[in-house]
């Protein structure tokens, strides 16, 4: 049973830590539609823009590739 959760654990690290790039290129589309449906589209396109812009920032200062 702790072999299983500490696949799981792995798992899950690897998804989210070394696939950063998919959850970069995912996260301000979909802040994107939540924001549209309720804010409009400016506010949704400034927070989108906010949002790429400081994921970018934290890329570079981590020192990961940011293509």
């Amino acid at each position: 049973m702790a072999g299983k959760i500490s696949e799981i654990g792995q798992e899950l690290k690897q998804v989210l830590f070394k696939r950063a790039k998919l959850l970069d290129g995912l996260l301000p589309p979909i802040l994107f539609l939540i924001a549209f449906s309720s804010a409009g589209f400016v506010a949704a396109s400034l927070l989108a823009l906010a949002l790429a812009f400081i994921l970018g920032v934290a890329r570079i200062v981590r020192g990961q590739p940011i293509w």
